[in-house]
């Protein structure tokens, strides 16, 4: 039987440096890190060639998300109204630290990365969407092929997976900087470019299942 509480015992051992390690982790490392990748997802969306709008507020309150301009189903109105995007998000890693599961250390294998979720109610609620997934083998082969995984609840999540290792070498070579157009946020950009060619796929998926939009009621 493994001696799990010797991790108890080594941080009671040193509480002063393991709580100073906490509170410059939590206070300047972390909103370092998510402050870069709020500027890669920021950067990609003036850049591209496709439209698209989103919310890049990760670092102040867990906030970043992107969709292409015409998956706005409000186009009029004072509120946009998206019927997906790509958000970021985990799975399995509610109790992990962000910046542990984009690096793939989290307690128990969670990831980090972009979810693409969908407005089930556009497309006849949780079941109609779920099962006309099932019915689209070849459009989701297509899209777990760039790498998204196909989740039970008809979402797909794209993990971005950056090295910890290359993180500490460019925050150490900079003398305490961390940028999103660094090179070891280069993960983050690939995931984004991954995410712009799966638009056409996404399109397809979400047109496809039109025809089981949920009718609107009668005022």
């Amino acid at each position: 039987m493994s001696k799990t509480y010797e991790a108890g015992t080594l941080i009671l051992n040193q509480l002063k440096t393991f709580n100073e390690g906490i509170f410059y982790f939590e206070q300047v490392l972390t909103p370092v890190v998510d402050s870069a990748i709020d500027s890669c997802v920021e950067t990609f969306c003036e850049n591209s060639d496709e439209d698209w709008e989103g919310d890049f507020d990760f670092a102040a309150n867990d906030n970043c998300w992107l969709a292409p301009e015409r998956w706005n189903i409000n186009p009029d109105g004072e509120k946009p109204n998206f019927k997906a995007s790509f958000d970021i998000e985990c799975i399995h890693g509610d109790d992990d630290y962000w910046t542990a599961l984009f690096c793939g250390v989290g307690v128990t294998g969670g990831e980090a990365g972009f979810m693409f979720y969908c407005q089930v109610s556009e497309f006849g609620g949780k079941v109609a969407w779920r099962n006309h997934i099932r019915n689209q083998g070849k459009l989701v082969d297509a899209i777990e092929a760039l790498g998204f995984k196909k989740q039970n609840d008809g979402n797909f999540f794209l993990p971005i997976r950056l090295n910890a290792s290359e993180l500490a070498k460019t925050w150490d070579d900079s003398g305490g900087e961390l940028k999103g157009d660094d090179d070891c946020f280069q993960p983050v950009r690939n995931a984004l470019d991954t995410i712009d060619k799966s638009v056409p796929l996404f399109d397809a998926l979400m047109e496809s299942c039109q025809g089981q939009k949920t009718p609107k009621k009668k005022p």
